[in-house]
């Protein structure tokens, strides 16, 4: 297959030469110039934004099959396009006998294909920038569309307005209809609206996901309104966003992989045929459980990682109202989740509500922070607590779990590692010294009282972690 840059470059270069030709000698020179004067803006802003955001082959296809015939439009204007000539030339009667117009309309068939062919590289823009999922992946490119269509209309217009006479004439193309604008607008929603029906029963067939993120979609996130009632909230409290660090990968993943691979024998992987992770982040035990079980994995966070793997199936969405039916699931993993929820109660009743009748919650692990130690530095032990407990960490969360655990009717096996020493690289204390800086957790001076007591040294770290699983008798 040619590679993504060759394909785009081969289609470059098609355009240019089509281009090239039909710049000669065009049926009004300055109507032509008004005509790719979007063109030119367009060329620019692709070629500059290349780099950092690159259309897939399909949108490429769509976008250089509408620019072929905008030129096309703009060589003869699009009012004067001798398709019928073209026509009888191939079939021996003009286009518009055949099919009963009686004005040239290769405009309207471009405002067609304009929502046809653009629509859809312009879902990919809202759904790889914006991130939008479900209705919104559907609506905004189709409104986007439309709106582009009016302000094209009200841009004819003005163009128009300006150069009058036969210029203005030429280039605003109404062929003597008054109702020529809206038509064209009408054209153009339709050929959005027909595009993004076919994307979506693609999808359905498809995703697996593809109801339950249209339902998460559409779920109201925000309960309380906004306008004048936020304003008064940030007045007096400010932006009470809570902001979870980042912990470190050697805890979360690889100093833990045996005690996984131990729970993971424990509770026989293979025979849970739909696992759920929850609180998912960067997918790498969901690939991991995906690996050992060889079964259907979705996953779940409220930010979407940069690399999702074939056969986890990823939805962006919040733990206390998962976008599940009843009954859903046969297991649900976690792992450093737990610890971040204050709504713990709700979470876990939640999780029970979609798990089926012998549903197991697999505690891969929770930290149990309030016994971390980093052995060779004390105050930035000390001050991690309280920063730790100042983002939200739940600081009893064995007793929390257990209690909600026994109230929702679970049946635990839980145990606790007694916080074996690991080392730390330098490196990682220092982007964490850095984090509780940044958010205004510590102030310059205890950060360098803290870059002092660690500074490039390898750190031995004590942190004791919670594991088992709850299951429904």
């Amino acid at each position: 297959m040619i590679s993504h840059k060759n394909y785009l470059i081969l289609l470059g270069a098609i355009f240019s030469l089509l281009w090239l030709i039909l710049a000669i000698k065009p049926l009004y020179r300055k109507d032509w110039l008004m005509e790719n004067v979007l063109v030119f803006i367009f060329v620019a802003s692709f070629a500059f934004s290349f780099k950092r955001f690159s259309f897939s082959r399909v949108s490429l296809t769509l976008i250089f099959l509408f620019l072929c015939l905008h030129e096309l439009g703009a060589h003869y204007t699009y009012s004067e396009v001798p398709y019928n000539q073209w026509s009888e030339a191939i079939f021996g009667r003009p286009l518009n006998s055949l099919l009963g117009w009686e004005r040239n309309n290769f405009d309207r068939c471009v405002h067609f294909l304009y929502g046809l062919l653009l629509c859809y590289p312009v879902r990919e823009i809202y759904l790889r920038i914006a991130d939008v999922r479900g209705f919104w992946g559907y609506f905004l490119p189709l409104d986007f569309t439309m709106s582009t269509s009016m302000l094209y209309e009200l841009f004819e217009w003005a163009a128009a307005e300006i150069f009058g006479g036969e210029l203005g004439t030429a280039y605003l193309g109404t062929q003597g209809d008054v109702w020529d604008a809206q038509k064209d607008m009408l054209f153009a929603t339709t050929g959005a609206f027909l595009s993004m029906a076919v994307t979506a029963a693609i999808n359905y067939y498809l995703r697996r996901d593809f109801a339950s993120e249209w339902a998460e979609s559409l779920r109201v996130k925000g309960k309380k309104p906004l306008g004048e009632n936020e304003i008064i909230r940030i007045s007096k409290k400010g932006n009470n966003v809570v902001i979870q660090p980042v912990s470190s990968n050697s805890f979360q993943f690889e100093n833990l992989k045996s005690l996984r691979e131990s729970l993971y024998r424990g509770v026989k992987l293979a025979k849970f045929q739909k696992i759920l992770d929850i609180g998912s982040g960067d997918l790498k035990i969901a690939e991991e459980i995906l690996k050992l079980s060889r079964n259907d994995v979705f996953a779940i966070d409220l930010k979407k990682p940069q690399n999702i793997a074939k056969g986890v199936f990823f939805l962006r969405g919040d733990a206390l109202n998962l976008p599940f039916k009843d009954n859903s699931f046969n297991m649900v993993s976690s792992s450093f989740f737990f610890v971040w929820q204050k709504e713990l109660g709700k979470i876990i009743k939640e999780i029970k509500r979609i798990l089926d009748k012998n549903g197991f919650l697999l505690i891969i692990s929770e930290p149990i922070y309030k016994e971390r130690k980093i052995l060779k530095a004390p105050k930035f032990s000390e001050i991690q607590k309280e920063c730790y407990k100042k983002l939200g960490a739940n600081f009893d969360i064995e007793n929390d779990l257990l209690k909600y655990l026994s109230k929702m009717g679970f049946k635990t096996k839980f145990k606790k590692t007694e916080g074996e020493n690991k080392k730390i690289e330098y490196r990682e204390i220092l982007e964490e010294i850095d984090f509780f800086y940044q958010i205004k957790l510590i102030d310059s001076q205890t950060r360098q009282i803290l870059i002092n007591e660690t500074v490039k040294t390898v750190q031995t770290v004590s942190l004791p972690v919670l594991y088992g699983w709850s299951f429904l008798p």
